[in-house]
């Protein structure tokens, strides 16, 4: 990493440290003053684009693929350590993208989604697959060596409950994996500048339950039976997709994603997970 961009990264941060400390501090009404300030200062400037898009840029961009593929790349990396000859469940497994990335390292994945046609999917791809809820997983208790969920814990109301289910299916020292997103990040903070985004044509962000968490209440919501290992931040840097539409950014942003991902500057990723062991 050049002198440069070390310099670049490092003061980025710090700059993300701070305004985390500030606004964890401040009141709701000084929160929406300084969102309001922050987007009126943006607007006009060469990177307004990244932090208000509209939605039919929002599309462009996930069109590229760069986001998407880095935090896939990202969320498998995390996973590496506790996969190699392992049993493993996937909690919301959606088509099945991730448990391709995992099927050579594992010795069995199957996954579960609450949509039967997103399983059909993963299910065309080979994998084993159960249609149920992550707050009542049909499967044995002790039966995993590591249950993991991406993108679908947020979405979850009864969080402690899916929890306990991950729990459960565990076996005693099997690892807990799971994602959630961030009230302490950079991504929190341009999902308040540019609104509910489109994810259909009738429908938008704003219509489904979504929850940001900060990194306390998430090690709240951990069932007694497992212990915090640590956290893996994944997008510390990236708040939005659209920051791959500046120049060079499909070089960098992978690079120092991945360094920051298990540094202490992993709490303040967009999508913070939290590393859990099952106790003996």
């Amino acid at each position: 990493m050049s002198d440069d961009l070390t310099t670049l990264v490092t003061g980025l941060a710090e700059r993300a440290k701070q305004a985390a400390r500030v606004l964890a501090a401040a009141s709701t009404d000084e929160k929406n003053a300084v969102l309001r300030r922050a987007a009126e200062a943006l607007r006009g400037a060469p990177g307004d684009r990244v932090l208000e898009a509209n939605a039919k840029d929002m599309v462009a961009a996930k069109g590229m693929g760069l986001s998407k593929a880095m935090l896939d790349r990202l969320e498998l990396e995390a996973l590496d350590p506790f996969i190699r000859e392992k049993e493993v469940l996937e909690v919301g497994a959606g088509t099945g993208l991730i448990m391709q990335g995992l099927a050579e390292k594992a010795r069995y994945i199957v996954g579960i989604d609450i949509s039967a046609g997103m399983l059909k999917g993963a299910s065309s791809r080979g994998f084993d697959v159960a249609q149920g809820s992550a707050t009542d997983l049909p499967f044995d208790s002790g039966r995993f060596d590591l249950a993991y969920s991406f993108k679908v814990l947020a979405h979850v109301p009864e969080i402690e409950r899916a929890l306990l289910e991950m729990s459960r299916v565990l076996k005693p020292g099997g690892y807990l994996v799971a994602e959630f997103y961030n009230a302490r990040s950079m991504r929190w903070l341009a999902k308040r500048l540019g609104g509910p985004g489109k994810i259909s044509e009738q429908r938008t962000e704003a219509e489904v339950f979504t929850r940001w968490d900060t990194p306390d209440q998430i090690r709240g919501y951990l069932p007694d039976d497992v212990a915090f290992v640590g956290w893996r931040g994944v997008r510390v840097f990236t708040p939005a997709a659209l920051a791959f539409r500046i120049p060079g950014a499909n070089t960098v942003l992978p690079t120092i994603e991945s360094r920051a991902m298990s540094s202490p500057l992993a709490r303040f990723g967009g999508f913070l997970i939290a590393v859990c062991q099952k106790r003996y």
